[in-house]
């Protein structure tokens, strides 16, 4: 991944953002720390399949 030159400011928003998104996301938390000590991050599982359309019920004569 290319490093980035953030400034300052930019540092401390990703700091300050970071903090509550720990504070408040438990998976992100976990996943912050699995990144601290150096673990492989893990792949997003793929989407489940959507479910096959059901066909409607013939309409009854009159």
């Amino acid at each position: 991944m290319p490093e980035s030159n953030l400034s300052f400011f930019g540092r401390l928003s990703l700091a300050v953002g970071t903090f509550f998104s720990v504070l408040g996301n438990r998976e992100f938390a976990a996943g912050v720390l699995r990144v601290r000590d150096g673990a492989p991050v893990a792949a997003q599982p793929a989407p489940a399949a959507a479910p096959a359309p059901v066909p409607a019920p013939a309409a009854a004569p009159v």
